[in-house]
């Protein structure tokens, strides 16, 4: 999902395209863009960015399941972006297999909130939003052609 410098990958296309979006909407810097990196392993959920402890799973009523305790970092570029994936990578439960010696088993999850707020009129009135997106990365780390 993240690809090569010469051929990005499905997440990189879209944090690019993201980002571009955001800049065209955002004249005053009322934008905001956090990121999340999370694995889920034997039913177990781990913080890519910040390992240590397994989170919990909670309901909550405002922002429906939530991982209790996952860190979000605000991100300012696609390159920052992509530097917290490969250090979330680093992060990967693996698994030697026939194939490959660090073969990773688990599914990772990448989690991006934009937040700002939109001009609704000439009267300066402003409506506050926030939007979760998520993308699911790849089942394994290994590249298709080893398996």
């Amino acid at each position: 999902m993240l690809g090569t410098i010469e051929n990005p990958g499905v997440m990189v296309l879209a944090i690019k395209d993201l980002f571009l979006k955001v800049r065209q909407r955002s004249h005053d810097g009322s934008h905001s863009i956090q990121l999340s990196y999370l694995e889920v392993y034997n039913v177990t959920v781990i913080d890519l960015l910040s390992p240590g402890r397994p989170l919990l799973l909670r309901e909550d009523k405002q922002q429906g399941t939530v991982a209790a305790g996952l860190t979000q970092y605000r991100a300012y570029s696609t390159d920052e972006v992509m530097k917290l994936l490969q250090q979330g990578n680093q992060n990967r439960t693996t698994e030697p297999t026939r194939v490959k010696e660090t073969s990773s088993r688990s599914h990772a999850i990448l989690q991006v909130v934009t937040k700002g707020s939109v001009l609704l009129s000439l009267r300066l009135d402003r409506r506050k939003y926030k939007r979760k997106k998520i993308f699911l990365g790849t089942t394994k780390l290994e590249k298709r052609n080893e398996t």
